[in-house]
């Protein structure tokens, strides 16, 4: 198959399942409040979401390296997605026990379909340097559900969610079909053992250490900017359409990223991507009105592509190739992971001690320490 149908093939998956995956995540917390739950509440069920997606990726990662393939582990995953997302809005009154459990699982298989996929991109022969291309079609796809998943709240409640997203599963698994598998050394022998000798290496904990950083604040968005959303009298069909203007703006970028990383390097873009990060909350804090929130959301071209791509480019750099699935995964897990379990509770507490318009000033400053850590690392090798 030549470069340019691999990049057509992996752009229409990647669109049906990152539409997928945005459907039912971007109205779990529209949901959860419109059916009575609590900022703190619903902090606790965002951070059981977070820590299976962690688990979740960790294992997708290893048994990927170990079978030498992600396509089968991929369609395994949309598989119990679709199947498990149409229970997730079945309720219409609080069951915490329920709710917990169901859109927890759900919510963390959202993670593992997006970043397993981004993955899979980058092992495919030829594909690295195609990555934001290919990309950019997966933040269309998040936008246009995101858009669509507000106007099926608004026309036929919740529960049509499930069923229009287990149609999106059911056509990236057959898309899936005819994708080429990533090219991978074979490794029968890989142990949890092997995977733990990536943290003998300094600088990938450092790049841990300062992504998890960097998506502790950027997690907060998802959360802090619904709750400002309604506070400024907005609704479910607000935060669709507050979705859709963040997704889209940011697949300009893309298309340009790895051409930029190559140019600039990714340190830099890191930098500048966490100084917008923080930029854009702090902007946040002092929207007068939901439509101010739309067009700084804008920012999001300048912020998220970079810090996507960046890591993924320097975790490149510092794992074997034969764990690359592993060592890929393990970071995301770990940085946008770990990162989600811990700002749910962190934001809901300091959403109800202080404000929602200071709990953002404070996100906002908190991306000055990514960006100093960032100063001090030194990539082992160019790729």
């Amino acid at each position: 198959m030549t470069i340019r149908n691999k990049v057509i093939y992996f752009s229409v998956a990647i669109f049906t399942s990152f539409a997928a995956a945005s459907l039912l995540f971007n109205q779990f917390i529209p949901y959860l409040t419109e059916i009575g739950y609590s900022v703190t509440e619903r902090g606790y069920i965002m951070s059981l979401l977070a820590l299976i997606s962690i688990v979740g990726q960790i294992a997708a990662g290893y048994f990927s390296d170990k079978a030498g393939t992600i396509k089968r582990f991929f369609i395994y995953v949309v598989i119990v997605y679709g199947i498990s997302g149409i229970f997730a809005f079945s309720l219409d009154s609080k069951n915490f026990v329920f709710h917990l459990t169901l859109i927890g699982f759900v919510g963390g298989l959202t993670r593992v379909i997006n970043n397993l996929f981004e993955t899979w991109v980058l092992e495919v022969d030829g594909l690295f340097s195609k990555f934001g291309n290919i990309r950019t079609f997966g933040s269309l796809g998040w936008a246009v559900a995101s858009l669509l998943s507000g106007i099926l709240v608004t026309q036929f409640g919740f529960k049509s969610l499930g069923y229009v997203n287990a149609i999106l599963c059911l056509v990236t698994i057959f898309l899936t079909f005819v994708l080429e598998d990533a090219n991978k050394q074979t490794e029968t022998n890989i142990s949890i053992r092997e995977m733990g000798t990536l943290f003998k290496n300094k600088n990938y904990v450092l790049l841990i250490v300062i992504y998890a950083i960097a998506y502790f604040v950027y997690s907060a968005e998802s959360i802090t900017i619904v709750d400002l959303i309604y506070t400024l009298g907005g609704n479910a069909q607000s935060v669709g359409n507050r979705g859709f203007i963040h997704a889209l703006s940011e697949m300009p970028m893309l298309f340009i990223v790895t051409t930029l990383v190559i140019r600039y390097g990714s340190k830099k873009l890191m930098i500048i991507g966490s100084l917008m990060i923080g930029v854009k909350f702090i902007l946040f804090a002092f929207a007068p009105n939901v439509t101010a929130i739309y067009f700084i959301s804008t920012i999001q071209m300048l912020s998220f592509p970079f810090i996507l791509m960046s890591q993924k480019d320097l975790v490149n750099r510092e794992v074997p190739t034969h764990l690359r699935s592993s060592g890929q995964l393990l970071s995301v897990s770990l940085t946008s992971g770990l990162s989600a379990i811990i700002t749910p509770t962190v934001a809901a507490y300091l959403v109800e001690w202080t404000s929602i318009n200071t709990t953002l000033i404070v996100l906002g400053l908190t991306m000055l320490i990514p960006v100093a850590l960032m100063l001090t690392y030194k990539p082992s090798k160019t790729l």
